[in-house]
């Protein structure tokens, strides 16, 4: 959450500049000092990157807030995998609308977060986070065809299902990671597959060009491939009411899926298809197999029947 647009203390002194904006982050207890106006390039390190990226691009699309104080209070872990940069960054540019009494149509704000993230903070990231941040719906799952950059809300309807988000107690550093150089491997393995993109790619196909490839390289496009299409396949089964039995991976038991984040660590999200009393025994076995170091259970249920789930 960002509230920003503070009243000066009576008979205080302000230091801030017509031309700069100061945030402060009670997360990290920190303060930055952002440039509203004139020829704003990348330079600001840590988290401001984030928020300077969006305020130069908001000013290029027309919208120019001048210059005003921001509080940055967030609950979304910093680190976890929980798209946290994409929540700070679509909070700027919703909190630069309001300043102005200005719009972005949804798609150009999700866009716009984007390109600050690459030219601002330096990770050549996708457009997931961003459009889930600004086009997220409560008690539906977003379908994003990252191609035709559109979103279709699939209602998680089901009141047998269960949602947690589990903390593996491994820091998640998107920026610091390896997806940068995995992204790279998709592409040189789309190159080599003669397609425009993975998306455009059979698992036969790869199978062919297996010799010409890396073996990461063919890794991660086995894995790109297969999740393109399970992610159709899942759509049209959670909207059918009919996903546990379709998607169910039978090493898992009652755990029907586990959905990382875009690289190893972090906080996961769990799905529980069977509202099973013995589904909280298994998921304290399994996890507890994972580290000695405990795991959280952070939240919560969706449609649950009696509000407890696991």
């Amino acid at each position: 959450m960002v509230l920003g647009d503070c009243p000066d203390f009576p008979a205080g002194k302000m230091g801030r500049s017509p031309s700069q904006a100061r945030w402060f982050s009670t997360a990290l207890d920190e303060a930055a000092t952002i440039a509203v106006e004139g020829d704003i390039r990348p330079g600001l390190a840590g988290w401001a990157s984030y928020v300077q990226g969006v305020v130069a691009g908001c000013l290029a699309a027309g919208l120019a807030p001048g210059s005003f104080d921001a509080l940055v209070h967030a609950d979304v872990p910093v680190g976890g995998g929980l798209s946290s940069s994409a929540a700070l960054e679509v909070a700027a540019a919703t909190l630069v609308e309001a300043i102005t009494g200005q719009t972005l149509d949804p798609v150009q704000k999700a866009l716009l977060c984007q390109r600050a993230e690459h030219d601002y903070a330096g990770m050549p990231c996708g457009i997931m986070d961003q459009f889930s941040s600004v086009m997220g719906r409560r008690d539906h799952l977003m379908l994003l065809d990252c191609r035709a950059q559109r979103a279709e809300m699939v209602p998680l309807a089901d009141p047998n299902v269960s949602v947690l988000i589990v903390n593996t107690n491994v820091k998640h550093e998107l920026a610091g990671s390896e997806y940068a150089r995995r992204r790279a491997e998709c592409e040189v393995a789309a190159r080599a597959l003669g397609v425009p993109s993975l998306r455009d790619a059979t698992g036969d196909q790869l199978e062919q060009a297996r010799e010409r490839l890396q073996p990461s390289e063919f890794r991660r496009a086995r894995h790109v491939i297969r999740e393109i299409g399970r992610t159709g396949e899942a759509a049209q089964a959670i909207a059918e009411v009919d996903w546990p039995a379709r998607l169910q991976r039978p090493s898992r038991g009652p755990l029907v899926d586990l959905l990382p984040g875009g690289t190893e660590g972090g906080w996961e999200l769990w799905l529980d298809g069977g509202h099973n009393p013995a589904a909280g025994a298994a998921l304290a076995e399994a996890v507890a197999g994972w580290s000695a170091r405990p795991l959280y259970l952070v939240f919560g249920i969706l449609g649950s029947k009696d509000g407890v789930g696991f």
